[in-house]
């Protein structure tokens, strides 16, 4: 799920041995629900993603906000 996402700024997330990571080593953490969250923070933040092609999301939505893959 790691990538480079843009939208009013750009988002990238490091794929980490323990799911994902923020491009300043804040790491996330999958909730059961299906989104992701800054690990050990209430659910402030929500990380969604969207629209897999070959198994990698185009879409990143952080609350509400959509952010659209830079490389495919």
């Amino acid at each position: 799920y790691g990538g480079h996402f843009l939208s009013y700024g750009t988002v990238q997330l490091i794929a980490v041995k323990e799911g994902l990571a923020l491009q300043d080593g804040t790491q996330l953490e999958k909730v059961e629900a299906g989104y992701w969250r800054v690990k050990g923070a209430p659910d402030i933040e929500r990380f969604w993603f969207f629209d897999l092609l070959n198994g990698r999301p185009q879409t990143l939505s952080v609350s509400g906000l959509p952010f659209e893959r830079l490389e495919p």
